[in-house]
């Protein structure tokens, strides 16, 4: 049946943080994340891409219980190649900011800042104060990432930092990053870290390596999907609110079609919200699906070229399965004719170019609209 499209606000956000309205569950890892908070213990959140790390942790900062006890900073690290990116999107996520009087951060800025040279103005439309960060010299990003940290310190509030993608660091040609964070972070008695990321192997042994400076100095937390018994009503409540009826096989199709990964449901959610329908079942989620996935085809045939024969013969076989858990086995190298040397083969630089993942032993398509596409086409 269809109706008119609604003009309520969207409730299934598929990008960024509103409020807690729009959010469901993860009520027992904000309740983790913030006792660690405030009793100074540093978090590392792993999980797969497209899980919700980053709505989840803007989620604590907008806790009222944490407001009123720390100044909260998130920073994205992901665009960074090298200490200089790092120390340029750090500090301006931080100056300007936690100063909230322009005399006060300008008088802090003259007597704490000579490598970095923080530049005001006013936004001649909006009549925003705006900052703009340069390095007086960028041969020595050391001395400003010393000089952010100081600025830090003179805080008289709990300062909260979540980096996100924290494993990036790891790939920037100066190799003393993880020392040099380590340092700083225990010089600072009034800054905690959050540190998160989705590269799961590279974060775990930053943290649990003996040699490595990270070596147990953060508590882990890993994120898994929302429960479908915490899902079901959210998306109920939420569609309801939208003038429109969804049943619950419907959202169990569709949790178990994505594997329960937050931003898949987010988004076919947000797009039924939008349609024509005012009821909503299983054979309507499966039309939608094939609409999503159809809009992006060219991408998909772009992996194609991208990709060896091999390669996207496997690619195709594991989103037929599904979960694959015995990629050698001869049960499967035979129903798809592939040789175990193969698939090894290709396995290998399926994971480096994050097109499959390994999760408790079985093996998935990291796209799942790319797999439910796979799956329509052959």
């Amino acid at each position: 049946m269809k109706t008119k499209k609604n003009s309520t606000p969207n409730p299934f956000l598929i990008f960024g943080y509103t409020t807690p309205d729009y959010f469901c569950d993860r009520e027992e890892e904000t309740d983790r994340i913030i006792d660690a908070i405030e009793n100074a213990r540093n978090m590392t959140i792993m999980s797969l891409r497209r899980l919700g790390k980053t709505g989840l942790i803007h989620h604590v900062f907008h806790s009222e219980r944490l407001k009123k006890q720390a100044d909260c900073f998130y920073i994205d690290i992901y665009p960074t190649n090298d200490l200089n990116d790092f120390v340029k999107v750090f500090s301006k996520e931080i100056i300007g900011k936690l100063d909230k009087k322009q005399d006060i951060l300008l008088k802090k800025a003259a007597t704490l800042f000579k490598s970095i040279r923080p530049v005001f103005s006013i936004d001649p439309i909006t009549g925003t104060p705006q900052i703009q960060i340069n390095l007086e010299d960028e041969r020595n990003p050391e001395q400003s990432l010393d000089e952010i940290f100081n600025y830090l310190r003179q805080s008289k509030r709990k300062i909260i930092v979540a980096f996100d993608e924290f494993q990036q660091i790891s790939h920037y040609p100066q190799k003393n990053m993880e020392a040099l964070l380590r340092t700083y972070g225990q010089q600072s008695n009034n800054v905690n870290f959050i540190y998160s990321g989705s590269q799961k192997h590279i974060l775990q042994n930053m943290f649990t390596s003996y040699s490595r400076p990270f070596y147990q100095s953060s508590e882990f937390l890993f994120l898994e999907p929302i429960p479908i018994e915490a899902y079901t009503p959210f998306i109920i409540e939420k569609m309801a609110e939208g003038k429109k009826q969804i049943a619950p096989d419907a959202i169990r199709y569709l949790y178990d079609a994505v594997f329960g990964h937050t931003w898949y449901v987010q988004y076919v959610m947000n797009r039924l919200y939008t349609s024509p329908y005012k009821i909503i079942d299983e054979s309507i989620i499966k039309k939608w699906m094939e609409k999503l996935v159809e809009e992006n085809e060219s991408i998909y045939w772009s992996y194609y070229r991208l990709l060896t024969n091999m390669q996207w013969s496997l690619l195709k076989a594991i989103s037929f399965e599904g979960c694959l858990k015995e990629p050698t086995s001869k049960e499967f190298t035979q129903k798809y004719n592939f040789s175990p040397s193969s698939v090894k083969t290709a396995l290998k630089s399926l994971i480096e170019k994050e097109m499959i993942y390994e999760e408790g032993g079985a093996y998935f398509v990291y796209d799942h609209f790319l797999a439910f596409w796979l799956q329509l086409k052959y």
